[in-house]
């Protein structure tokens, strides 16, 4: 992981810097943010899962076959879930470290990150159906979000914010 973090440091350090102010901003808010973010995501996570299986179940009381179509998408809708209640763990469990300004939370906020990254790439290219401006906009999303990250990373040493 030091490895990977390194090299995206090496890369953000290049372009221009945020504000102290707003960093220290963005830094401060980060804690209620994942909160906020992960609570919702486990909300959302169980809607889909409650749904899913509530489709699933009507689906097969009267007796049909999946489709070729709900057959491709099927596991694909199974990681994404998967991926969104591990994306929401990690933000509740960051919760405590990034209130206290340990970089442990900062650490669990980049593995979320580059989670999000592996599986947007994953999915826009193998899931069957290749979308180019959404593969374009997770790129950019994840660029802009890394980018945010990184500029926050010198609040987040130790056992208390610098």
């Amino acid at each position: 992981m030091q490895g990977i973090e390194k090299a995206l440091d090496d890369l953000f350090k290049k372009l221009p810097s945020m504000p102290e102010s707003g960093r220290k901003m963005i830094a401060q808010a980060s804690p209620w943010i994942a909160l906020i973010v992960g609570v919702i995501s486990l909300y959302l996570a169980w809607q889909v899962y409650q749904l899913t299986t509530l489709f699933n179940s009507a689906y097969s009381v009267f007796g049909y076959a999946l489709t070729p179509a709900l057959g491709m998408y099927g596991p694909v809708l199974w990681v994404s879930l998967i991926i969104l209640v591990v994306q929401a763990v990690l933000l509740l469990v960051a919760f405590p470290s990034l209130r206290t300004g340990k970089k442990s939370g900062w650490n669990l906020l980049l593995w979320g990150a580059l989670i999000s990254l592996v599986y947007d790439v994953v999915y826009n290219l193998f899931s069957g159906y290749i979308n180019i401006g959404q593969f374009i906009f997770s790129l950019l999303g994840s660029a802009i979000g890394l980018y945010i990250l990184f500029q926050i990373r010198g609040e987040f040493v130790g056992s208390s914010k610098k």
